[in-house]
C-alpha cells in the first residue's frame, strides 16, 4: 500500500506541476517540469522504484536495463 500512496502522490504532483506551468504560460515550464520530476523520483523512487512516466517505465523494460517485477506489474496497471 506504501508504494501505491507514494506513486499517487508523486503522479499528483507532476500533474500539478505540468498543468501549473502549461496554464500560467511560463516561459521555463520544461525547467520547472524537470524539477518537479526530479524531485518527486529522489524523495520517492526509493520507495516505489520511481516510475511515474509509464513510458519510460516501458522503454527501459524493453531495453532490459529495468528488471523488477514491480515495473512490469505497474505497465499492466496502466
Amino acid at each position: 500500500m506504501r508504494k501505491y500512496v507514494t506513486e499517487f502522490i508523486g503522479t499528483f504532483g507532476l500533474v500539478f506541476t505540468v498543468g501549473c506551468a502549461v496554464m500560467g504560460k511560463a516561459a521555463l515550464a520544461p525547467l520547472a517540469i524537470g524539477a518537479a520530476l526530479m524531485v518527486f523520483v529522489y524523495a520517492g523512487g526509493h520507495i516505489s522504484g520511481g516510475h511515474y512516466n509509464p513510458a519510460l517505465s516501458l522503454a527501459a523494460l524493453k531495453a532490459d536495463s529495468c528488471r523488477s517485477p514491480s515495473s512490469e506489474n505497474q505497465m499492466m496497471r496502466t
